[in-house]
């Protein structure tokens, strides 16, 4: 990346770690300076079999940043100290952030299936004021987003910006929707932006119930409007264990 540090502008990345690399020592390399880079897309599999598999890089013009994300080692135990460090540089510049979960497999060997993965709260409260002008949000299935810090985006003190919003939850939709209803009627202001678009991932259920979802979003009355996906249970368990805790 050193060759186009002040040439590249978009860039898309899709490593797959196989076997563990040789160990890289990164505390003698500087930080590579990415100019004009504006728009990064990476797609990472494995990373647990590389500790090390991120450069130390700036990116302060960097506006839009996606992640997606598996590993068969650790299931959905995003690292989300690394984006927290990784994005220091565009805090002030970074616009859309968006993260997801690939498709994960057991490592041969080691079936790690499990539902205990949590992404602590002050982890995320963190990484959130780290990039404190999103206008689009997006996280993958696995992380919840904690009763304390959706109280603070209703109320604009986390992501004041914040437009367009994509969560997913396993049994709080009504608390989801109270807070997005709150923030659109009572903290709406000058510096507080409302949230005009919304994107819902839930657990499969009734059709009744998929109708009264809707309808209960249809009542917010979102300017550029919602989507909802609905997932069936795991193939193993039979429960809605990668959703988020």
């Amino acid at each position: 990346m050193n060759v186009t540090s002040t040439s590249l502008t978009r860039a898309s990345f899709y490593v797959v770690y196989d076997i563990p690399p040789k160990a890289l020592d990164q505390r003698d390399i500087p930080p590579i300076q990415m100019v004009f880079l504006t728009s990064l897309s990476l797609r990472l599999v494995n990373t647990s079999l590389n500790s090390a598999y991120t450069l130390p890089i700036e990116m302060g013009a960097l506006k839009d940043f996606t992640v997606e994300w598996a590993d068969s080692y650790t299931p959905f135990e995003w690292d989300i100290k690394m984006y927290i460090k990784l994005l220091g540089s565009a805090s002030s510049s970074l616009r859309s952030f968006r993260l997801s979960d690939l498709p994960s497999y057991p490592a041969p060997g080691k079936w790690r299936h499990r539902n205990v993965h949590m992404v602590s709260s002050d982890d995320l409260d963190e990484l959130l004021r780290t990039v404190p002008n999103l206008e689009t949000f997006s996280l993958p299935t696995s992380i919840s987003v904690p009763k304390s810090i959706l109280t603070r985006i209703s109320n604009g003190t986390l992501l004041p910006c914040l437009n367009d919003f994509g969560l997913a939850t396993k049994e709080h939709t009504e608390s989801i929707l109270s807070h997005v209803r709150f923030r659109n009627q009572d903290y709406t202001t000058a510096v507080v932006s409302p949230i005009t678009a919304l994107r819902l991932t839930l657990p499969s259920t009734s059709e009744v119930g998929r109708v009264d979802i809707q309808s209960q979003v249809d009542s917010l009355a979102l300017t550029k409007g919602y989507s909802l996906m609905f997932l069936g249970p795991c193939f193993v368990c039979s429960s809605f264990c990668y959703f988020g805790h």
